[in-house]
């Protein structure tokens, strides 16, 4: 799938940046399974990684959205989000979820 991509990106402009999303998801980046090789159904956004790690870090939803610019309610969304792609429901259950998944670094 991943070689038809790049044939077909690179044969037609109009569609490229199509191709270059559907090739990002065959991109090693980000992995989408954990240490049990269990997939990540959808992996997180850039966004979503990096709220992730201010979780980890222990800082409340005000303090992400102050540090990101963001508005509380925003920051809220965001993590509901990566509670589902997670498929978790809590702060602490997001954290080692994303620590499995190689997300974010080992303590």
């Amino acid at each position: 799938m991943e070689s038809l991509l790049r044939k077909f990106r690179s044969e037609n402009d109009r569609l490229l940046e199509y191709a270059h999303h559907l090739l990002s998801v065959f991109s090693s980046d980000r992995n989408t399974s954990d240490k049990n090789g269990q997939p990540l159904i959808e992996p997180l956004s850039d966004r979503e990684l990096e709220l992730l790690a201010l979780l980890a870090e222990g800082l409340t939803n005000q303090q992400i959205a102050d540090k990101l610019y963001l508005s509380k309610n925003t920051v809220k969304v965001h993590i509901r989000n990566i509670y589902q792609k997670l498929g978790v429901s809590s702060r602490v259950q997001a954290v080692h979820q994303g620590r499995l998944y190689e997300l974010l670094p080992e303590d």
